[in-house]
């Protein structure tokens, strides 16, 4: 467990998928997922907290077309290949946490070292996870950085996309508006503003049918603010019921 620099507030997180497990706010978990790590393996179909990796969404045919060559991806959502197929980064098992300073501040850092054909993908490459916290303007902050190096030799390119699959659940009486990079709660009571910094900023992108996303990001929009929820529960014998994969 990371505290928040709060006495109220910490972080937990597993070796799989560098998964955030828990973020403690006002000593509740605003993060869905289950109690214990074993859960992650075996019900883990929201993908709650992973990292998602190598590529997130969908690839459309389970197909990459790279300098002339076709790598056949594993097509574990129909015909195409979701969140980096079934055994993607999320259900990988990454070096860490390992306790850092970075940029003055308590954190954690996992690696993973995804090998040449790994669910079909081309190339060796190194994946980097910081998890930073802190306190900013009176709220609990955790700023979640990735790095992928390319540092295999097998092909020239290949592809990668990388976030992290969290269910937010906002504490009662508590709103947040989000934007592309941050999510954030005004509020008296340290809350919390969470930042992600990744190697490219992506705007959202339309779908098309079967959830394949095209290549023109709509205007910019403003979000509205989710109805306060109350925090659910979940028990080891009844692991919660699977919502639609995103």
């Amino acid at each position: 467990m990371m505290t928040g620099q709060s006495p109220d507030s910490a972080f937990t997180f597993l070796s799989q998928g560098a998964i955030i497990q828990e973020f403690l706010v006002a000593d509740q978990n605003i993060v869905l997922g289950f109690p214990s790590a074993e859960f992650y393996k075996s019900h883990n179909a929201p993908y709650f907290g992973e990292t998602i990796g190598r590529t997130t969404n969908r690839v459309k045919n389970a197909q990459l077309k790279l300098n002339g060559k076709t790598y056949q991806l594993e097509a574990n959502d129909g015909p195409n290949c979701l969140h980096g197929g079934g055994r993607g980064w999320g259900k990988q098992d990454f070096e860490g946490p390992t306790p850092v300073n970075r940029h003055g501040k308590e954190g954690v850092k996992f690696t993973y070292l995804s090998r040449d054909g790994d669910e079909g993908y081309p190339g060796t490459v190194l994946c980097t996870v910081w998890y930073v916290a802190g306190m900013e303007d009176g709220k609990t902050v955790l700023d979640v950085e990735y790095q992928v190096e390319f540092v295999g030799d097998e092909c020239e390119e290949t592809v990668v996309g990388v976030t992290n699959h969290r269910y937010i659940n906002p504490l009662h009486g508590t709103t947040f508006t989000s934007s592309p990079d941050c999510i954030h709660s005004p509020s008296t009571a340290p809350i919390l503003d969470l930042q992600v910094f990744a190697l490219c900023k992506v705007s959202n992108t339309p779908p098309s049918p079967p959830v394949i996303s095209t290549s023109t990001p709509p205007p910019p929009q403003s979000t509205a603010q989710p109805s306060p929820s109350t925090q659910p529960t979940t028990s080891p014998s009844t692991p919660p019921q699977s919502p639609p994969a995103k």
